[in-house]
């Protein structure tokens, strides 16, 4: 994760810098706390975490333990709108899901915005090059798709997450080694292998020119130009399989 997102986040986690949160570790230490602490311009400010009392099931989960009896964003909330029911009116109900006119609303929009994401992937989709190395009126032999689709995702991987992506690649050993392994994957795929296409061509083209000499004198340069694109083509696959895992962002 690179710096400016870490710093996005940790200002939402922070809260805004004119209503920051207030650290505490339950409802009764909120409220116990002095009016200038827990206010600001006759706003209150909000807790940072509490329990959340569905959770009370008197179990470990994956916030901890869960007390059954102790209070939670629930009792603060009603808490809040008896000391403060204009502000608890505006802040806590009115846009939230409890308002059956915002909850209409939001509904209309969160569809809008899913059918228009849709849209705009149905004519722009993901993984544009994995699309396109696989043409549909195009037949390719399995062994031959296999190389063009796992090399297609890479690319797409690169240019599409890693290069303007949110990872900080440079954070630990593993993420600059294979940093560079993707780097150097894509360096074989568009400029390496095509110039090793070419040599193998033009060697091909040579060799059916020649009319005299044994089958490996004429072909030999030609085949063995295909054996090294072949033997490369193997290594790179296998290391994408081996790290697949860390093809995401």
């Amino acid at each position: 994760m690179d710096s400016n997102t870490l710093r996005k986040l940790t200002n939402r986690l922070e809260g805004s810098g004119f209503l920051p949160y207030v650290n505490v570790q339950s409802v009764d230490d909120y409220f116990s706390l002095p009016k200038s602490e827990r206010e600001r311009f006759g706003l209150y400010r909000k807790p940072f975490a509490l329990p959340i009392e569905w959770l009370k099931n008197n179990k470990t989960t994956k916030i901890g333990i869960v007390k059954p009896n102790e209070k939670g964003w629930r009792a603060w909330e009603e808490e809040i709108k008896r000391r403060y029911p204009a502000q608890w009116f505006v802040r806590e109900w009115c846009f939230s899901w409890n308002n059956p006119v915002y909850a209409f609303f939001k509904g209309l929009y969160f569809d809008y915005r899913e059918k228009k994401y849709a849209v705009k992937r149905y004519i722009n989709p993901f993984y544009p090059r994995f699309r396109k190395s696989m043409p549909r009126h195009q037949y390719s032999d399995v062994s031959e798709a296999l190389r063009k689709v796992n090399f297609a995702l890479v690319l797409d991987f690169w240019y599409d997450e890693m290069i303007d992506g949110i990872v900080d690649w440079n954070d630990s050993i593993n993420h600059k080694n294979f940093f560079k392994g993707v780097k150097a994957a894509v360096k074989y795929i568009e400029v390496e292998r095509p110039a090793l296409e070419k040599k193998a061509d033009d060697a091909l083209t040579i060799a059916t020119k020649k009319t005299k000499g044994t089958f490996e004198q004429r072909y030999g340069k030609h085949d063995a130009l295909e054996r090294k694109i072949d033997q490369k083509d193997n290594e790179l696959l296998i290391w994408i399989m081996q790290n697949r895992e860390m093809f995401w962002t």
